[in-house]
């Protein structure tokens, strides 16, 4: 499907068929901006997973499937974790200072990091894939079309919790975002 990569609340608002469709959809959904479909020999894929069943279904999908991303597609595991950017408490001058330090924001992130990759590791060694495993930190929709522009991946695919379009344009879907600002395809795969 194609998109014109509308922001969810003016897609919301002028009306787009691809938000109406992803709210709707059952069945997996490719969205094409300003790109055409990928070439079939091996792709370069990049799967976003965040802990839940959602980012689960997405790793089964392309383990099913592999055949659909080429002879021997090169699959990266995708995370974002967040940034702490904002963690600032007043200290007795009511100056703002950092509530955590470097380290435990670290640590905080590698366990955030590990708590979401380690359920789906076991995943791809039972199929015999061996991912590679990138840690991005910040905004999650943000980081995810970033890293697939930069890295030019041919396909980025994600878990999706179905959200309505007005619940999508209000409260904000990663998925959402990702499909209207990312130029790599994107792969929706619905929860069973």
């Amino acid at each position: 499907m194609g998109s014109h990569g509308h922001s969810a609340l003016r897609g919301l608002l002028v009306g787009s068929v691809t938000n109406s469709v992803l709210a709707q959809t059952k069945t997996p959904i490719l969205i094409l901006r300003h790109r055409e479909t990928p070439p079939a020999d091996s792709l370069k894929v990049g799967i976003a997973v965040d802990g839940s069943k959602f980012g689960r279904e997405a790793v089964k999908y392309v383990l099913r499937h592999r055949s659909l991303f080429g002879e021997n597609p090169q699959i990266t595991l995708l995370h974002v974790v967040t940034d702490f950017a904002g963690a600032l408490m007043p200290d007795m001058a009511g100056i703002a200072l950092p509530a955590y330090s470097e380290e435990d924001i670290r640590s905080m992130q590698k366990k955030a990091f590990e708590a979401a990759v380690s359920k789906v590791r076991k995943l791809f060694e039972k199929a015999g894939v061996k991912p590679v495993e990138v840690c991005l930190a910040g905004n999650a929709g943000d980081e995810l079309a970033a890293y697939a522009k930069k890295k030019k991946l041919d396909v980025m695919v994600m878990g999706s919790h179905g959200y309505g379009a007005f619940k999508a344009a209000v409260m904000g879907s990663v998925a959402t975002r990702v499909a209207h600002t990312s130029e790599a395809p994107l792969l929706l795969v619905r929860h069973a």
